[in-house]
């Protein structure tokens, strides 16, 4: 049932806006589960007691979808050799729900019945085609479950796209993987909706990010021949790299005199990015759009969730 509401939150020409706002939170704040379990499929799945591998692990998941849930950890000394990273390095560490293939199996099920009842009762429910919707999405379903195929996968999307600047995607950390728990690289960015809600109006960034996007879909459709097929927005960062250029100047100096959160340095930072919007905007005379663009030039594609 979570994977269909992530689904049907990005669906906007099929569902009311209202229904679609509120199965946004799914796509991060999705029901998690305890963090005893989480350290008992740690100990499982490699032999080792959590704070064997790492120093740190948050208790409180930053991120939970459908099929797990994701904690920030710092490795060990040990997890550290173990991976090849540093000591003390941030990263990601997901794991799986407790019974979510029986879960999805059994809610599948019972959905394809009810959309079958609803048919039947309402006919004006038809329209919506909600056995074709259903459809689009339980075929992966079961892939997604095994966390040893989707660091497979990940590693097929770091290959694909190494040439890319703009577009990356988390490094899993060998050997800390298995079908139940993904260590990865921690990814940091601010959840692509923040910049495409209807609530932004007019944002400058967002004919960068359509760029982005359609250029990725273009290539893992038309060049690669593997397609993420779970970016909903809770699957998608956005890093905002500073300006260049005499722009980026300006904001590196002022940056470095100040508070930034003093006021003066608000209204400043206003301005300037009040400047950045007219150099980004298309109708704009001006035949340069690095300085804004600039802001929003990395997009980071997260693992399902």
């Amino acid at each position: 049932f979570i994977k269909w509401g992530q689904w049907a939150a990005t669906r906007h020409d099929v569902f009311a806006q209202d229904v679609c706002a509120a199965l946004e939170q799914l796509h991060t704040a999705a029901p998690a589960h305890g963090f005893r379990h989480t350290c008992k499929v740690l100990r499982s799945s490699f032999g080792l007691r959590p704070k064997e591998l790492f120093d740190w692990i948050e208790e409180e998941p930053i991120a939970c979808g459908s099929i797990g849930q994701v904690h920030r950890g710092r490795l060990s000394a040990k997890g550290a050799a173990l991976t090849g990273c540093t000591a003390g390095h941030t990263v990601a560490i997901k794991v799986r729900h407790p019974g979510v293939s029986e879960a999805i199996e059994r809610d599948f099920q019972t959905m394809v019945w009810l959309a079958h009842l609803t048919g039947q009762l309402l006919p004006a429910t038809r329209a919506l085609r909600l056995d074709d919707t259903l459809k689009q999405f339980a075929a992966p379903l079961h892939e997604q479950v095994d966390l040893s195929r989707e660091a497979a996968n990940l590693q097929r999307f770091n290959q694909n796209f190494r040439r890319a600047r703009a577009v990356s995607f988390p490094l899993p950390l060998y050997p800390l993987v298995s079908p139940d728990v993904l260590v990865e690289s921690f990814e940091v960015g601010r959840h692509i909706s923040h910049y495409i809600s209807a609530k932004e109006g007019s944002h400058p960034y967002r004919v960068r990010l359509a760029e982005l996007g359609s250029g990725t879909m273009l290539q893992m459709m038309l060049v690669d021949n593997l397609i993420h097929s779970d970016l909903h927005p809770g699957n998608i960062l956005v890093r905002l790299e500073p300006p260049q250029g005499l722009l980026g100047l300006a904001y590196r100096t002022l940056r470095s005199l100040a508070d930034p959160n003093a006021p003066v340095m608000r209204a400043l930072r206003s301005s300037l990015d009040a400047l950045g919007k007219q150099q980004h905007n298309p109708s704009s005379s001006s035949s340069s759009s690095k300085g804004a663009a600039a802001f929003a030039s990395s997009v980071s594609m997260q693992p399902t969730s």
